[in-house]
């Protein structure tokens, strides 16, 4: 599938440049525990892209679970609108022209009009907004790195999660509808190769920073990208540090979220340190790696 999900960035863990060849790892973190448990941290783009670094299944070597942001798991009310054009409050001002964009990526990702029309009135912009970063050049895109990881997971390591989806779709509908607008019309005004082909370059040389910078260009203004990273982001991290805490304290876990939910003041990197985990960058396996 071409799709953006969301993008989810984060501050430099290494800062020597890694080529897409397989050899070179795949950026992560350590985090050590108080007590010495230690756990493998990673961030994920949420998005797959041709040449994007992915770690192999030796990361599980050890491992006695996973734990991802949630599971993803439908929503009551997913498919409602909110305004009585049929489209949500956040796709009301969308224009013609706009939409014959978005139609036009959608088909490269052989989905039916009317599906993809009615992602324009879904509470939020997230369906629409991953099949508008659709690649039409007829290119294969690998699965994301959510899915790669998942699929090498042990079936007697144990899953685990660092939130619910119920109060996450919540969430994600209290981004005030201009915000979401703005994302989705810059997501529509680029080139989406382009776009991918940076996050990509990004994610394989540990430049979280630069990845950073991207996504928050991608809410079209400051103010958007501030508004996003606070709801989606800094307050998310803040609710998720118990259970985070309990995972890295039982230790042998593997964890991935997001990547921008690590970086900052209120990034998960700084919030563990604060409190007396040890966080070191170090370079994963990657799938196909020559020894």
């Amino acid at each position: 599938m071409r799709c953006l999900r969301r993008f989810s960035l984060a501050l430099v863990l290494i800062t020597s440049v890694a080529a897409a060849s397989p050899n070179a790892g795949v950026p992560a973190l350590s985090v050590t525990a108080p007590n010495g448990q230690t756990s493998i941290l990673m961030g994920s783009a949420h998005v797959g892209v041709e040449g994007m670094l992915e770690p192999d299944a030796s990361i599980f070597a050890h491992a006695k679970r996973f734990i991802t942001e949630h599971t993803g798991a439908p929503v009551p009310g997913d498919s409602g609108t909110s305004s009585g054009t049929g489209r949500a409050a956040w796709a009301t001002t969308l224009t013609d022209a706009e939409i014959d964009v978005y139609l036009q990526r959608t088909r490269c990702a052989h989905l039916a009009d009317a599906v993809a029309l009615s992602y324009l009135a879904r509470p939020s912009v997230q369906w629409a907004n991953q099949y508008a970063y659709t690649i039409c050049d007829g290119s294969a895109v690998p699965p994301p790195r959510d899915a790669v990881v998942l699929g090498e997971k042990p079936l007697d390591v144990l899953s685990g999660t660092l939130e619910d989806d119920a109060p996450t779709e919540a969430r994600r509908r209290t981004v005030p509808p201009r915000v979401a607008e703005d994302a989705f019309r810059w997501a529509l005004q680029h080139d989406p190769k382009t776009v991918l082909d940076g996050i990509r370059d990004a994610m394989n040389r540990g430049d979280y920073e630069s990845l950073r910078e991207q996504v928050d260009q991608s809410f079209g203004s400051a103010a958007g990208a501030a508004t996003m990273n606070h709801i989606m982001v800094d307050e998310r991290n803040a609710a998720w540090m118990p259970k985070l805490r309990g995972y890295l304290d039982e230790g042998h876990a593997v964890i991935l979220v997001g990547a921008m939910h690590l970086p900052g003041p209120q990034g998960l990197i700084s919030r563990l340190r604060s409190v007396g985990y040890t966080v070191t960058p170090i370079l994963l396996p990657a799938r196909g790696a020559v020894n």
